[in-house]
């Protein structure tokens, strides 16, 4: 199984057009940290699957229902998917930490402009 991992895409929606053109038949997962994470709708226009938790800045971040950090289970491991790799101000007082969190994760994937590539 073939994950991309992007990041911090600040509105590069030409940057991700150019990406979904690369990827398209190598992989149809895209996990997707934060920061600008609406602009992931040209990956799922596209088809692609992506699983995203939006930056501690976006407008979605504060509301209750929204998931800010996410355990996703892939080839057995679990990976844990948040944008933040410590617990920040905008977090609510109910979310786990990602330090919590971690502890019972395989891979721990956070925002910090990335793109990546997992085989």
């Amino acid at each position: 199984m073939k994950i991309v991992v992007i990041s911090d895409t600040h509105g590069n929606l030409e940057g991700l057009r150019i990406l979904s053109k690369k990827i398209k038949g190598i992989t149809d997962t895209i996990i997707h940290l934060g920061d600008d994470s609406p602009d992931t709708e040209i990956l799922e226009n596209d088809g692609f699957n992506v699983i995203k938790v939006p930056g501690v800045y976006e407008s979605i971040y504060t509301l209750p229902d929204t998931k800010r950090r996410i355990i996703q289970e892939f080839c057995g491991k679990k990976f844990l998917i948040t944008h933040t790799r410590s617990r920040h101000s905008n977090d609510l007082p109910s979310d786990i930490s990602p330090e919590k969190l971690s502890e019972n994760a395989d891979v721990i994937l956070f925002g910090t402009r990335i793109f990546l590539l997992l085989k």
